[in-house]
Order: C-alpha cells, then sequence, then structure tokens
C-alpha cells in the first residue's frame, strides 16, 4: 500500500496518476483501459485537470471504458446533484469519450438485483477494471460502502448512513430532507477484484478515517481498511487529511514517496515538451551563470533554476559543458540549402531555409525578397497570409528589401523593377499577416509621408541601397527610419565633406544597422569601426544566398545567373551577390578577427536584432516567459544543437558544415 501525502489538492496528483497509468497502457479499440470513477465533490479537481490534459492534446479517452462507483437510487439522471450528471457535466461532455464505452448505474432501475448483476457481468466482459479511483468517506466508506458492509459484497442498494446524507446534503442546498437515503454503489468485493484502487482524502475531516483504515487492522466498520489486503492499493491525501496518523508513519511515506508527492511538477512530465536542459553554460543575454538549470515548458523558458534543482522534472538533457545562448537571429536571408524566396516563392523554400537555419544556431530569421515585380510581391504576402503561424518555420519578421531604391546603389538588384512607392502596394505591405515587416528603401528616392505611412503602421523602415546624403538621410530619420541594411555595402560612403549614408548611420544614436562579417562585404577593420560607434545597436546579418549550407557552384538570383566560389557569390560582371555562409559563422569572424567579447558577440546575434524590429520582450533572453528559443555551442562555437519553439533539436558537427 503505498501513502502519498501532498501539500496540494489531491485532485493533481490523482489526474497525474490516472493520466500515467492510461498512457503507459496504451489503450486501443480492441485493448481498452478500464476505469472506475465516482462522483462527489472531493474528485471534481481531479476531473478538471484530466479534461485540460485532454485539450492540452496529452491525453485520449477514445479508448477508456469508464464504470462508475455509485449513484443515489430513485433519483433522476439529469439531476443536477446526480452523480451521473456531475460526472457528464464536469469531465464527459470535454474529453473524447466514446458513449459505447461509458457505463453508468441505472438509478430509475425497479430490479435492483438485476441491475446489479448486469453491471458485474459487464465489468467482467471487460476483463474486470484496471484502476478503480474512489474518494474516502468520513467514516470510511467507499463509493457507497457504508460501515458495517460485508467486505466480500457486490453491486447492489445500500441505505445511506446519517452521516454519508448530511456530509453530500451541501449538494442539495444545505436540506438533508432532499437528500437521497438509498443508493446503488458498486461492492467491496467488486472494488477488491480491480487491478489497482486509488483513494482520495481531502481535508481535515478525512483524518480519522484515514488514519483507521491504514495504521489499524481490516475492520468491516471501516470498510476502506480492506485495502490493506490489496496488491496494488494506493491513498492520496492532504496535509490535514493525515493529522491523525502517527508521526512514524507520516515521516516514513514522505520519505518513500519523496519525489511523488509535488503533483503540478510531476503533470509536467506528462507534457514532452517540459524538460531541463542541465550540465551547461549558461548565457542568458547579460551575463553568463555558473550551475544554471534551464527549464523549458511547452514553447517558453519556465525558469532558470541556480540551485540545480533539475529533479523536479521527469526529462533531463545533459549538454556535457557545452555553452548555451539566446537563438540566434538573422533578418537577411536570401536563401540557403539550395533554396531561395527569390527564385522559389513557397513554403518548400520556407521549410527549407528554416531547416538550414536551425543546423547553424539560426531560430530566428526574416526571409528577404529583394526587388521584384509587384506581381510577385503580392505573391509573397499571399504566401505570408497563408501561413497559420510563422513562428512554427522560425519565420519573426518578413524583409522586403526594395524596390524602392537607387539606381546607382542597386548591386545585383534589377534596375528595371526599381521604382517609386505607391499607395495600394504600400498598403498590401501593411496589412501582410505576419507581426513585424521590414522594408529596405532609399530615403531619398522615396517621400517622408511614405516613410511615415509605414512607420506609422508598424512597419520597421530601414535605408539601404541608397546615394541619399546626410542631409537628404537625415531629414527623413524622424518620419520613421530606424535602421540600416547591410551596413557599408550599397550605400553613400563616408567622406570627409559628405558623410553620406555611412556617416549618417555612425554618427546617429537611434538608428540600428545589420552588419554582415563574412570577410567579404566588409573589412573586419571596418566592422571594428561600426562596433566601437554603435554599441548595442549594431546586430549581424548573413545576407545568405541558396549556396549557403551546400556545395552549389551555380544558381540564379534576381533573374541572373550567379557563381559561387569560396563562400562568395558574385554575377558575371563581377557584382556582389551575396554570400554562402550563415549566422554561425558570422559569430566566430566576430570574436576571432574583430576580437569582440563574447557576450557582445552573442548580443548582436541575437538580443540586438531583437531590440531593432521591437521583439526583446520574447526573444534575446534566455529568461522565465521568453520563447524557448536557443542556440548550443562548444569552445569552438561551432553548434552543437538548438532548442525551436521549445524542441530540442541535437545537430552533429558534420551537419552545420
Amino acid at each position: 500500500m503505498r501513502l502519498i501525502i501532498t501539500e496540494e489538492h489531491v485532485g493533481d496528483w490523482s489526474a497525474y496518476f490516472i493520466a500515467k497509468r492510461i498512457l503507459d497502457f496504451a489503450p486501443t479499440e480492441d485493448k481498452p483501459f478500464v476505469l472506475g470513477i465516482p462522483g462527489g465533490g472531493t474528485v471534481q479537481p481531479m476531473y478538471e485537470r484530466l479534461v485540460q490534459f485532454h485539450k492540452d492534446g496529452v491525453l485520449s479517452f477514445k479508448n477508456v471504458v469508464f464504470f462508475n462507483t455509485g449513484e443515489y437510487l430513485g433519483i433522476d439522471p439529469s439531476n443536477i446533484n446526480s452523480f451521473s450528471s456531475i460526472i457528464n457535466t464536469k469531465f464527459f461532455n470535454f474529453i473524447d469519450a466514446q458513449a459505447k464505452n461509458i457505463h453508468l448505474l441505472n438509478s430509475l432501475i425497479e430490479d435492483v438485483k438485476e441491475e446489479g448483476q448486469r453491471y458485474e457481468e459487464l465489468i467482467k466482459s471487460y476483463g474486470g477494471v484496471h484502476l478503480w479511483v474512489c474518494g474516502l468517506g468520513d467514516d470510511g466508506h467507499l463509493a457507497f460502502n457504508e460501515p458495517g458492509s460485508s467486505l466480500q459484497s457486490r453491486t447492489r442498494d445500500k441505505e445511506l448512513a446519517f452521516e454519508t446524507r448530511v456530509a453530500n446534503a451541501k449538494f442539495f442546498n444545505g436540506n438533508l430532507d432532499l437528500v437521497p437515503k438509498v443508493a446503488l454503489t458498486v461492492g467491496v468485493g467488486t472494488l477488491l477484484d480491480g487491478q489497482e484502487i486509488l483513494v482520495l482524502a481531502q481535508g481535515s475531516n478525512k483524518s480519522r478515517a484515514l488514519q483507521l483504515s491504514i495504521e489499524e487492522g481490516v475492520n468491516h466498520l471501516y470498510p476502506a481498511s480492506a485495502l490493506q489486503i490489496h496488491t496494488k492499493a494506493t491513498f492520496v491525501a492532504s496535509e490535514e487529511a493525515v493529522a491523525d496518523i502517527r508521526l512514524r508513519t507520516y515521516r516514513y511515506h514522505k520519505e518513500v514517496e519523496a519525489k511523488s508527492i509535488h503533483p503540478k511538477i510531476l503533470i509536467k512530465g506528462l507534457y514532452k515538451s517540459y524538460y531541463a536542459l542541465v550540465n551547461a553554460k549558461v548565457f542568458d543575454g547579460e551575463k553568463f551563470l555558473d550551475n544554471a538549470t534551464v527549464i523549458i515548458e511547452n514553447d517558453r523558458i519556465k525558469s532558470i533554476e541556480m540551485d540545480s534543482s533539475s529533479d523536479i522534472v521527469m526529462t533531463k538533457i545533459d549538454l556535457k559543458g557545452k555553452t548555451i545562448v539566446p537563438g540566434y537571429i538573422d533578418l537577411q536571408v536570401n536563401g540557403c540549402g539550395g533554396a531561395d524566396i527569390n527564385h522559389d516563392i513557397s513554403l518548400d523554400t520556407l521549410q527549407t531555409l528554416y531547416q538550414t537555419n536551425i543546423k547553424h544556431g539560426v531560430t530566428s530569421l526574416a526571409p528577404t525578397l529583394i526587388t521584384t515585380s509587384d506581381e510577385r510581391i503580392l505573391q509573397a504576402i499571399d504566401l505570408i497570409n497563408h501561413l497559420v503561424n510563422p513562428e512554427l518555420l522560425g519565420i519573426i519578421a518578413w524583409h522586403f528589401e526594395g524596390p524602392y531604391l537607387s539606381k546607382i546603389k542597386k548591386g545585383i538588384h534589377e534596375i528595371e523593377h526599381i521604382r517609386k512607392p505607391s499607395v495600394a502596394m504600400l498598403d498590401a505591405i501593411i496589412n501582410a499577416n505576419i507581426a513585424r515587416k521590414i522594408v529596405t528603401l532609399a530615403p531619398e528616392e522615396v517621400d517622408a509621408e511614405h516613410i511615415k505611412k509605414l512607420a506609422d503602421a508598424g512597419v520597421i523602415v530601414s535605408m539601404g541601397h541608397t546615394n541619399g546624403t546626410f542631409a537628404q538621410i537625415t531629414e527623413k530619420i524622424p518620419h520613421g527610419l530606424t535602421m540600416a541594411t547591410h551596413l557599408y555595402n550599397a550605400m553613400r560612403p563616408f567622406d570627409s565633406r559628405e558623410p553620406g549614408a555611412v556617416g549618417t548611420v555612425l554618427e546617429s544614436d537611434n538608428i540600428y544597422a545589420g552588419i554582415i562579417v563574412d570577410g567579404i562585404h566588409c573589412n573586419y577593420a571596418s566592422v571594428d569601426i561600426a562596433y566601437k560607434s554603435l554599441g548595442d545597436h549594431l546586430f549581424l546579418v548573413s545576407d545568405a544566398a541558396a549556396p549557403a549550407g551546400t556545395d552549389i557552384k551555380e544558381f540564379e538570383f534576381g533573374g541572373r545567373k550567379i557563381y559561387h566560389r569560396d563562400g562568395k557569390c558574385v554575377a558575371e560582371d563581377g557584382t556582389l551577390a551575396g554570400v554562402a555562409i550563415l549566422m554561425d559563422k558570422c559569430v566566430q569572424n566576430l570574436v576571432k578577427y574583430v576580437k569582440v567579447p563574447l557576450e557582445d558577440a552573442f548580443r548582436m546575434a541575437s538580443l540586438y536584432p531583437a531590440r531593432s524590429i521591437n521583439k526583446d520582450d520574447e526573444y534575446g533572453y534566455l529568461k522565465a516567459g521568453y520563447k524557448a528559443d536557443i542556440t548550443i555551442l562548444d569552445d569552438d562555437l561551432n553548434v552543437h544543437g538548438v532548442v525551436s519553439n521549445g524542441r530540442y533539436i541535437p545537430i552533429e558537427e558534420k551537419e552545420n558544415k
């Protein structure tokens, strides 16, 4: 016999116990799990928790057969105080139990003996009950087996004791005269035939009955005491309900069941996405933490525990000394893994971008559509609008790089598609069904009112592919310019007499700037200057193209044939068309060649891009309540795994080459 003593409601522990038994049994239509359940007040929190399991997709009752333990005789099943009504309204109405599998005692039957025999035979036809669940009566009764009941009794009618009727009067507005005097009940012998029995005792009024049931001998005046001879009986009791048991008994069961007395913690184990990352160096976005355990619940970080008390969860993932940091965020991804959103605007492309990026530590990204026709922009918006949950593909934003650019600084963008914005297209972009949109434009080519229109609608407006002067750009900043696209590249450079776009960014206190640290787009000294000038307003982007993560040598981009050699992507005329590296390499370059401290490198790959699009309330930190997006690194900053949307994904080193 087990005794579980919990400080929380026994209904929570009982629900966990039932769910665990059903899940372990793995019932099928041909092999159902048979469960006996009661009515009453004590078990209603248990039903609420079981319903929540079902709503959360943890537990199905489709292949569970139910028998109730008792019912008032002569009361209509539709009466709100009948046990049948209680079970229906608190439980059956909210789960997927099949009507053919629900067997309730008929309270209106005329031949009580026949009903009892029918019920017993029906139970036998299923091979017996796997688990009976009962509440403990104040006087030690089980189901409606009152004191004095035969310990060999079977399903029958039973006159209710005065104490039982008094206890149940609360369900009848306190009117004892309304409480039925007779009930149908499964017998003590019927219960003892079950493979397992669970008894709930909640509250101080159960303390005497519990003590006599578990510490004294078997006595027909306390029917629950018969469970002492059962091979698998469990009592779950609140602290108040064990007030009368001996201190030695209390201490023994508390010690033996130490890992089983916290129901809400055990419940977490039923949710497969509840687990702990242990034995890792944790960078939480601000600082490194020693001996920290990261606990993940669904797609969120539940907590960061500093006392290494990871025993509170059932599943622990040992990272063997690896470093974990907030998941990398890349706000400029044209393509990778052989796919490119500019070449193929499709869900398949988005899936490839996501699957390739997570191998390189990127858990959130912004697919980037470069200058193209209105028709293809609308095609991309249609794709966005059909994404039920973009974050499941790691999509934190969508980046429209163009087409409202400078023809002088067009880079690889097709000149025939570079144009002035129209109100209709701006409205289409604004109304795209994704929380964050980024639009890269040349400020000198766009009216201030258009910039303001986008910014007022929550669109992140970024300057890029611009030949604007310091004055031209500065006058547009107050209208909503908050970002710069791939700093230094495709923008008017800094000059002593004309600071240009580069000078505008470096001089600003409010502009966030993405920078490509691949050793190709920018000299590392230029990166260092930007880092020292912009501080927490400088973040990493990859500007990755289709070959990233592959060995592809040629591909199409922006309507032109592009050649890939040693990570560099160029058109036939030598125009730089992107790179074939991803964020993990950018972080490594930043630390190795620019000598940026690890903490700042991690922030530039996660926190600062999150801030730039106003998402740092969910991303960029490892803190309670934040998205469970995490990058796992070795000492050389190679990616060995990620947590994406709460899902742990281990990555072999060869996968991120």
